[in-house]
Parts: C-alpha cells; structure tokens; sequence
C-alpha cells in the first residue's frame, strides 16, 4: 500500500474592511492513498493550535548568572 503523511503549520490571514485583518495558526494532518487512478487525499484534520501561555508571576526575563 502506498501512503503518504504530511503534517504541516498552516498560517491563515483574515482580511477586514479597513486592510486590518487576524492571523491563525492551524496545525494539519493529511493523508494520500495512492491508487490506480493517482494520489487520493483520504484523511484531513485542522486543529487551532493553544495560545501561548502568559505566566504573570514569573520574570520577563531570565536572570544573568555565570557560574
């Protein structure tokens, strides 16, 4: 059986009226089957992927130690 897996990172830009517009991460999975009659898509998924996580408790910045 010929298979083929492709994750991918899809970037989706958002048009508004005024040029303003929001952009999204989508994370994918697709996979092909490859048959007599060429290569057919027989799996999609798209997930948003998490918001990266603010911590308010913890410094902005590492700390400069040399040890």
């Amino acid at each position: 059986m010929m298979l083929s897996l492709h994750s991918l990172h899809e970037n989706i830009l958002i048009l508004g009226g005024q040029g303003a517009g929001s952009r999204s991460v989508v994370v994918t999975t697709n996979v092909y089957l490859r048959s007599a009659g060429g290569w057919r898509m027989v799996l999609h998924h798209g997930s948003h992927t998490p918001a990266p996580v603010v911590r308010r408790d913890a410094p902005l910045e590492a700390p400069k130690i040399l040890h």
